[in-house]
């Protein structure tokens, strides 16, 4: 592939007392939007970030790099219709690329654009998550059964899928090339698969669904074996999710109580759950170590749809409806302070703002569609 350039779209938007904000993106009619909140789009080490958009390419996502100082951006992959692009993350270098291409699994060496095949999705099943682990060496894909249900705008077939999904199979491969190894044979929807990023071997996926209705949301599993167990056992007032690994590979969970589903949709209602808590409850966030004990619990009497922490956990960035937030877990309780407003719709997983702290924690990166279509912003924090 020969590399294609585009030149700079940044722009800066306001400045005020505490931050800087800039627009990446903007472009007439292809969104951009950046990787999931589980995975960082930042490259660690280096002044750049990826990101997907369908410029040149209606209908269909490609992965763009942009130098985060100049706002130049360029294309490392190279898909066209009727071909799909999923489920992609990246080495924190950035030097590789994970993804499905259709059906078949492909790690992208990005100075090179070589390709590696490492899995064909088997039949009846349906590409899923995947992770690069911290060594490089080992690859996890996690695939669901077909069931002729997508997720759509606003959660559309969200507790659906939870109920028809039974089977979701977990592979681990060599990055290199070679056997694909079935680890296990789960009997839930599955999602959230990612590597820890210091226990080359230690896994983490969630059951999917409404997170009231799913019984044990979050699951560690030693990647060699197969074997796996909970993380934060949870009771019959728990509605636990949006789980990640900290820098330090303990584990990040939100628990917001009976009669929360974890959703929001475009009119800032959830998508499933009508029930409202129940006095008495105080929405949380923890953190669980690798044999799935809390080790933390930080009150959260506020709202927010995501959340992502800073290396040292002493802060928190939060998407509430329509602001971002810097929430200080050294106050008691933690303090939030309002960073801007996003503005974003909700109308779908893309125009979900997913704020992400970069390496150094100097900067957020965050998707809204205020303007009309998904782009990318960034702050930079004083």
């Amino acid at each position: 592939m020969t590399p294609i350039f585009y030149k700079s779209e940044k722009r800066r938007l306001e400045e005020t007392e505490r931050v800087v904000r800039w627009q990446l993106t903007d472009h007439p009619s292809a969104g951009s939007y950046h990787f999931y909140f589980t995975e960082n789009s930042f490259t660690k080490g280096k002044d750049t970030l990826y990101f997907f958009s369908e410029r040149d390419t209606p209908g269909t996502m490609n992965v763009f790099r942009m130098d985060v100082s100049t706002g130049e951006m360029q294309r490392v992959t190279d898909v066209r219709a009727p071909h799909r692009l999923t489920a992609c993350t990246k080495s924190p270098d950035g030097e590789k690329l994970l993804y499905w291409l259709d059906d078949e699994l492909m790690l992208m060496d990005v100075a090179t654009r070589a390709q590696t095949a490492l899995l064909r999705a088997p039949k009846g099943f349906t590409p899923g998550r995947v992770s690069l682990n911290c060594t490089g060496e080992w690859v996890g894909a996690q695939l669901n059964e077909e069931v002729g249900l997508r997720n759509g705008i606003n959660y559309a077939g969200f507790e659906e899928r939870m109920y028809r999904i039974k089977r979701c199979l977990y592979y681990l491969i060599p990055a290199a090339g070679g056997k694909a190894r079935l680890i296990l044979r789960d009997t839930a929807e599955g999602g959230h698969l990612q590597f820890s990023p210091v226990n080359p071997s230690l896994m983490m996926f969630c059951h999917e669904g409404p997170w009231n209705v799913v019984q044990q949301r979050i699951f560690l599993m030693d990647a060699r074996t197969g074997e796996h167990w909970p993380c934060f056992r949870q009771s019959a007032r728990d509605s636990v999710g949006h789980e990640f690994f900290t820098r330090d590979g303990e584990i990040f969970f939100d628990n917001r109580g009976p009669g929360h589903d974890g959703t929001i949709t475009s009119d800032r209602s959830q998508a499933c759950a009508t029930q409202p808590a129940p006095e008495g409850f105080v929405p949380y966030v923890g953190r669980a170590n690798e044999r799935g004990e809390v080790t933390a619990e930080y009150p959260m009497p506020f709202y927010c749809n995501h959340y992502h922490s800073s290396t040292d956990m002493s802060l928190l960035v939060g998407d509430d409806v329509d602001d971002l937030v810097l929430i200080d877990l050294r106050q008691s309780p933690p303090k939030l302070e309002k960073l801007c407003a996003h503005h974003t719709s909700w109308h779908g997983q893309q125009t979900h703002c997913h704020p992400t702290f970069s390496w150094d924690d100097k900067r957020i990166l965050y998707t809204s569609d205020v303007t009309g279509h998904t782009e990318l912003y960034l702050i930079e924090l004083k």
